[in-house]
């Protein structure tokens, strides 16, 4: 995005202004002060500088600008945020036809209306037959619009004048030399809703034999199956209070969760969880409990999940459903259905579960296997703990499992582990040199801890990163934005705390890229069938070191 078209998107709007849409705002002085919506509090710690356009939390640290609090409220990226603002501040983002998506919207919405009130008005009672033989109660199919296409949609869209072409770009018609198919006649249907609760497409389920079981939307310029979750517009509101999200398959299993008390459920509309669905959860939860199909194809999705979901450094579980073949079996079937996540086991002995271990041969394919899902893993000490867990029971040295399967490229060799350390340093340090600005004891702290590190060769020269400095920068992390926000609001007591941290974080780095090099040793020594053993202990060594 154009750092111009950002700063006119800040010009135009004030955070006081958008966040009163959001919370109640009390005057104070010159701020203004809320109840933060981020964490559960009784006395308000949320305050909104009006002038610096900055708010910032002291009960649990969250802070930033506008583009950040939209990020946090609405649960969007970077781009999504600008996109939601630049509409709400009437600025045009080239590229992006609003029309066009605002018409797709509402053809999506009144189809689905229109298919639900057939099924709620008993015009198709065979389809209320199968939902209530299924155990889908009113409120259930109320809350997920459930609907029946037992009659076409096109007519009544023909009586609104609305071009054939918008019904096709929306996914729901079929355009063909002598005839136009409509995509979900004579199905039931499951509206599929965006983060924000708008209806983008639909899932069809045929109820005859010999025919296509589901059929679903396919790519519109509203919808993208590999970055919607099912049911995450609902389950948003309820990780405020737990962290944990179960995972499961398809439509009526996250509907059986939800009507069985587990609101905090989302589906990833088939077997098979992508990148970008994951990356989306995370915005949300850190501790993901995978509940898919107890058959192979379930069991091979479940690892596949946990491939994907180990990268983004998420708590993994799995339900283990023992004798039953889906989560809606086990809730319906098991005497305590209230009791669901007792019956979760960690990733870790999911995999062990999987994979008798009694052959040598069993033994190695399983090491190799475990090996290439932990080489994605960038925290290189996430890594080592979990090699350790896995390695005791294998009975295998942890250092097996430090080096990626397919490294054969000996040239890469020299390259850090964590090719970032250098960055994530620099920005360190210029937090601290933001706090050596202050005229107080904290700012004398902190121009002698910089002098102290005798940053002078030209090639270990700090430089502040200006743009770190700047609050609507959009290179700017959610931590990064965060503490700038608290530099602005804190007194001493805090600013000495926020210098002891960012010293602290700073050698924690210093000894984490220690660490990457001796791991770079140890994966030449593999390579070249040497003797680790010294390494490891001078590894060990290091990270004892308090």
């Amino acid at each position: 995005m154009d750092q111009n078209l950002i700063e006119e998107i800040l010009n135009r709007l004030s955070l006081v202004e958008v966040a009163s849409e959001y919370l109640k705002l009390t005057r104070s002085g010159s701020e203004f002060k809320a109840l933060c919506p981020f964490h559960q509090e009784k006395t308000p710690s949320f305050t909104i500088s009006p002038t610096k356009n900055l708010y910032y939390c002291f009960g649990c640290g969250a802070g930033g600008n506008l583009i950040n609090f939209i990020m946090e409220m609405e649960k969007l990226d970077f781009n999504q945020a600008l996109e939601f603002l630049a509409k709400k501040a009437g600025v045009e983002i080239t590229g992006k036809n609003y029309q066009t998506w605002d018409k797709l919207y509402k053809i999506m919405d009144q189809t689905a209306d229109y298919y639900h009130r057939l099924l709620v008005k008993g015009y198709a009672p065979q389809y209320s037959q199968y939902l209530e033989k299924r155990g889908i109660d009113q409120q259930m199919i109320k809350t997920f619009k459930l609907g029946a296409a037992i009659k076409k949609v096109v007519p009544k869209f023909k009586e609104k004048k609305t071009d054939l072409a918008d019904l096709e770009q929306a996914g729901l018609i079929i355009k063909k030399p002598r005839q136009t198919v409509e995509r979900f006649y004579d199905r039931l249907i499951f509206p599929i809703f965006d983060v924000k609760g708008r209806i983008i497409a639909l899932g069809g389920r045929s109820l005859k034999e010999n025919t296509t079981k589901y059929v679903n939307s396919p790519q519109t310029p509203i919808y993208s199956k590999n970055r919607t979750l099912y049911g995450l517009n609902i389950a948003k509101k309820h990780l405020d209070k737990t962290r944990k999200v179960y995972l499961v398959e398809g439509y009526l299993d996250l509907i059986t969760m939800h009507q069985y008390g587990y609101p905090n459920t989302v589906a990833s509309l088939g077997t098979s969880l992508t990148s970008n669905q994951a990356t989306l959860l995370s915005r949300f939860t850190d501790q993901v409990i995978i509940g898919y199909d107890n058959d192979a194809a379930g069991i091979r999705a479940t690892q596949r999940a946990i491939s994907i979901l180990l990268k983004l450094g998420m708590e993994i579980l799995v339900l283990n459903l023992g004798k039953y073949k889906d989560p809606d079996d086990f809730l319906r079937n098991n005497s305590s259905p209230e009791n669901l996540s007792q019956h979760s086991i960690s990733w870790i002995d999911f995999m062990f579960n999987l994979n008798p271990l009694n052959t040598p041969g069993a033994k190695k394919k399983f090491a190799h296997q475990i090996k290439d899902l932990l080489s994605d893993i960038d925290d290189s000490v996430l890594k080592i703990e979990w090699s350790k867990q896995i390695a005791y029971r294998l009975g295998l040295n942890p250092s097996y499992f430090y080096t990626p399967a397919n490294v054969t490229n000996h040239k890469n060799l020299s390259k850090p582990i964590i090719s970032s350390v250098k960055n994530s340093k620099n920005t360190v340090l210029t937090l601290i040199k933001a706090l050596s600005t202050r005229d107080d004891h904290i700012g004398a702290k902190a121009v002698k801890f910089l002098k102290s590190l005798n940053l002078t060769s030209p090639d270990n020269e700090f430089e502040p990163d200006s743009s770190l400095l700047a609050a609507s920068s959009q290179s700017l992390n959610k931590f990064i934005q965060a503490e700038i926000s608290r530099l602005e609001f804190c007194d001493t007591e805090l600013a000495e705390k926020s210098l002891q941290k960012y010293i602290k974080k700073y050698h924690d780095m210093i000894k984490k890229e220690k660490c990457d090099q001796i791991l770079d040793q140890i994966r030449q020594a593999q390579l070249q069938g040497k003797d680790t053993r010294k390494l490891e202990i001078k590894l060990d060594k290091i990270l004892r070191e308090k």
